[in-house]
């Protein structure tokens, strides 16, 4: 949802038009609209992020706080008509937290039991989570008690950048560990995974997190001339001695959205860039020389999306999520697509379109609709 309600639920946004009653519009109504014409989309009302979870150790602190939350959080998710909610709590920090956060979503899940025992008979609302890949962060998960929630979004990316406290240039989201470069590289997709299922989760429940864009770099010093670089299909291999990762990034490069040097993967790699694999870290970056040094970025490609699909198919793990979809290319170069591809089936278990105690009138009941245009999404 947007940062202003009005957008989400009043706005006449594409292919919306004025109705009689008490109807939802804005993104909401696309969303429900788009529900009804596939019916095996589910959509999740998420709470919380990385910018809005300051207030969770005070909440989740008290029983009747909990309680609210709880009872809050289900009326929205069927007034909107969705199918569950995440808890974005980032993160619990301290044992108090990890006991409080079991008890949130154990009264989370209570309250999604309860409206589908009412309202939804035989119908199962998901409910999930988002964690990190950091042992910081993921030391204080209870993990043999989170039967409470259906999947674990394993945000496996972010792993460095222009706001790290390690001033080397690093790999964003790899695969596997670099013993070249630990300490640029300090965190790995299959370790957190390896860890999470060594920790009493199931793999069945996690789902593998890929980013849709890039992190820059600005690297000054230490890199040879570029015709070292050599090229080799699908990507080019850099020499030791040449290999920007590990080197001392002094100054911030900037981004397309921040100072931090972030990139939509659809715009990556930049024109004259040349992309590079590292193929021990199973990680993916484009190097590119400038007036004063080189810029590399680290991100994702199809080729990495595939290493990845197969990885997680191999682990049993329930399959991936990206952040986020806005930044990604269309037709074979999405990876999106790719995984979709690769993955060769997704559930088949259909939304639910019946909230009969829903407060909008074209949400209470709604028909499915098995063709026509599907609406953007805003």
């Amino acid at each position: 949802m947007g940062p202003y309600p009005v957008a989400d639920t009043e706005a006449l946004l594409d292919g919306q038009r004025q109705e009689p009653g008490n109807n939802v519009y804005g993104s909401v109504g696309q969303l429900f609209e788009l529900k009804k014409r596939n019916r095996k989309m589910k959509i999740l009302l998420s709470i919380g992020g990385w910018s809005l979870s300051e207030n969770f150790p005070r909440m989740a602190n008290c029983s009747t706080a909990r309680d609210r939350f709880a009872k809050a959080a289900v009326e929205y998710m069927k007034d909107w008509g969705f199918d569950g909610l995440d808890i974005d709590w980032e993160y619990p920090n301290n044992a108090e937290d990890a006991e409080n956060n079991i008890l949130l979503l154990n009264r989370v899940r209570e309250e999604l039991d309860s409206y589908a025992k009412k309202h939804a008979p035989n119908y199962h609302f998901l409910l999930s989570i988002a964690t990190s890949v950091s042992p910081e962060k993921y030391q204080w998960l209870k993990f043999k008690s989170l039967d409470s929630i259906d999947i674990l979004n394993l945000m496996a990316y972010d792993f460095t950048g222009q706001w790290a406290s390690c001033t080397k240039v690093g790999h964003s989201s790899n695969l596997f560990s670099s013993t070249k470069n630990s300490v640029a590289s300090p965190f790995s997709a299959d370790r957190a995974v390896r860890e999470y299922i060594d920790r009493g989760f199931p793999a069945n429940k996690i789902l593998l997190g890929i980013p849709v864009f890039g992190h820059s770099f600005n690297v000054t010093s230490g890199l040879e001339s570029p015709s070292t670089v050599q090229g080799n299909s699908p990507g080019y291999t850099l020499s030791n001695q040449t290999d920007p990762i590990g080197l001392p990034f002094p100054q911030q490069t900037g981004g397309q959205w921040d100072k931090t040097g972030t990139w939509d993967y659809k715009r990556l790699p930049k024109a004259g860039a040349k992309l590079l694999e590292d193929e021990e870290a199973r990680a993916w970056y484009s190097y590119q020389k400038t007036a004063t040094g080189a810029e590399v970025i680290s991100f994702e490609v199809p080729q990495s999306v595939k290493a990845k699909v197969k990885y997680l198919k191999k682990q049993g793990l329930r399959g991936a999520f990206f952040w986020d979809a806005s930044g990604d290319r269309t037709g074979e170069e999405s990876l999106i697509g790719t995984s979709f591809s690769e993955l060769g089936d997704i559930e088949h278990s259909d939304n639910l379109l019946s909230y009969p105690d829903s407060k909008y009138d074209n949400i209470r009941g709604a028909p499915a609709r098995s063709s026509g245009p599907v609406p953007s999404v805003c």
